[in-house]
């Protein structure tokens, strides 16, 4: 399954780096630059809910303009919505959606962030066909493997001089 690796740009995360054109199970092939909405993603979820909270209501002014678009402005002025993602995301230690994004309802995600320094760098996650694996599967199968790749590359960044 296709792994995207996604920074905060404003109101989304934008796809940095895929594996999308080398994943035979990935239908799209242009991924990098693509926005990813913030609050209805695994890769934005983990990184809103994981980021400082300064961060977090910065970003979450910024959706209740309506900048991210209208489902995503309704979300961030339900208080009740953002506690639970944040509480169950950090309970969980990552993101995750079963087709909560309108625009990609056959797909699912989940997805960890990258801290480093105090502040959350990235988030890196992983896509599949809602149809084809289960979120339980998934979860199982993967977040695993993306707390490893993190952690990789928090001890690559520290290791840095």
């Amino acid at each position: 399954w296709p792994s995207d690796l996604t920074t905060p740009d404003g109101d989304a995360m934008i796809i940095r780096e895929t594996t999308h054109r080398f994943s035979p199970l990935s239908f799209h092939r242009a991924m990098v630059g693509r926005r990813l909405p913030m609050l209805l993603t695994a890769a934005g979820r983990a990184y809103f809910a994981m980021c400082p909270d300064a961060e977090r209501e910065d970003i979450l002014d910024v959706l209740r303009t309506g900048a991210g678009g209208e489902q995503q402005r309704k979300l961030a002025h339900d208080d009740a919505y953002i506690r639970n993602l944040v509480r169950q995301t950090r309970a969980e230690g990552f993101g995750s959606n079963q087709g909560d994004w309108a625009d990609q309802r056959k797909i699912g995600a989940v997805a960890v962030a990258i801290p480093f320094g105090g502040r959350v760098l990235a988030s890196l996650n992983v896509i599949y066909l809602r149809q084809a694996i289960t979120s339980t599967e998934a979860t199982r199968r993967f977040v695993p493997e993306l707390q490893r790749a993190a952690q990789e590359m928090v001890d690559a960044l520290a290791a840095e001089p």
